[in-house]
């Protein structure tokens, strides 16, 4: 009797292990993903290449209490952007372009001069995490990627090309409007030529609202949303190519904005021309106004992969 217990409990544990084998996405450093650690860096991303990029948090074992709310201490994993960032780098690197993912270890050997470091900072995430975008278009030029931004399975060699021959390339419709309105663009996904005059003047602003100048510039946008990027365009009227909000994931059928209760449910996201996609832009910034979908930030890959979570089930399809 004992043996037979011996031998089923071991029949568990290898069936569980196959599982999660099965089940789990693993990362994998290789050309031309640039390794953070790489001396040879600065010279790989000013080898001609377009350079497409995306930020990733690093693990976060910082212990947070707030003894009112104690269920609110912190643990992240962020698994959820590493499996964004699978989609990334397995879509990117169909193309010949330098992939890099930034993190917190490592942007300082990519911009030295970035103001702000990039966690525990006191500014809301999102905003540090734009300006570190403008700062890095700004000197490398290229496509940059948010965080929470599932890249498909397609050929982007019309929208490199268009990086190539443009000051900008931009996409959607600003976080700040709730219908589809293309005269006022996202931020979550950029492409321009490095020195462009409409980056520099996107970072100047973005530095001004992030920390700067930021009540001298809240105070100049009194009735209207901050817009830095849209800003930057109209004050320096450059070669713009845009793609409209059918593009970028962040709109339903009914020109409506797709929030995370609608990208975290179980119900099928209806894009607004499926055929039209490009990217799936996830509205990150709702994170740190409403926690009801902190848990993406902890859950574990494997149990995000058989979550049935429609977004994840987008996402899968792109791996």
């Amino acid at each position: 009797m004992n043996n037979l217990l011996i031998i089923i409990i071991i029949a568990v544990i290898v069936i569980l292990f196959v599982m999660n084998r099965h089940n789990h996405i693993t990362y994998k450093k290789e050309d031309p993903i640039l390794d953070d650690i790489n001396p040879e860096i600065l010279r790989q991303v000013n080898n001609g290449k377009i350079n497409v990029w995306m930020f990733c948090n690093n693990r976060d074992l910082n212990f947070k209490m707030n003894w009112r709310y104690p269920q609110l201490k912190y643990n992240y994993t962020y698994p959820f952007e590493v499996l964004c960032v699978e989609t990334f780098i397995k879509n990117m690197t169909k193309h010949n372009v330098n992939v890099i993912v930034l993190s917190d270890k490592n942007i300082r050997k990519y911009v030295p001069d970035f103001p702000i470091q990039i966690k525990h900072n006191g500014y809301q995430d999102k905003k540090v995490i734009d300006l570190l975008g403008a700062y890095i278009l700004e000197r490398y030029g290229g496509l940059w990627v948010s965080p929470y931004t599932v890249t498909l399975n397609k050929n982007y060699s019309q929208l490199l090309s268009e990086i190539q021959h443009n000051d900008i390339v931009t996409f959607g419709t600003s976080t700040n409007i709730d219908n589809c309105y293309d005269n006022v663009v996202n931020n979550n996904i950029i492409g321009c030529k490095k020195y462009s005059p409409v980056i520099k003047k996107y970072k100047d602003l973005m530095k001004s609202y992030v920390s700067s100048n930021q009540y001298k510039y809240l105070y100049n946008h009194v009735n209207n949303d901050p817009e830095p990027l849209s800003e930057a365009i109209v004050a320096t009227n450059p070669i713009h190519v845009h793609h409209s909000c059918k593009t970028d994931g962040s709109y339903n059928i009914n020109s409506r904005k797709i929030h995370m209760d609608e990208f975290f449910g179980k119900m099928p996201l209806q894009f607004l021309d499926p055929s039209k996609l490009m990217f799936i832009s996830i509205p990150y910034n709702e994170l740190e106004t409403d926690t009801t979908y902190v848990w993406i930030k902890s859950t574990p890959i494997n149990q995000l992969l058989n979550s049935g979570i429609t977004v994840i089930d987008v996402l899968k399809k792109q791996l």
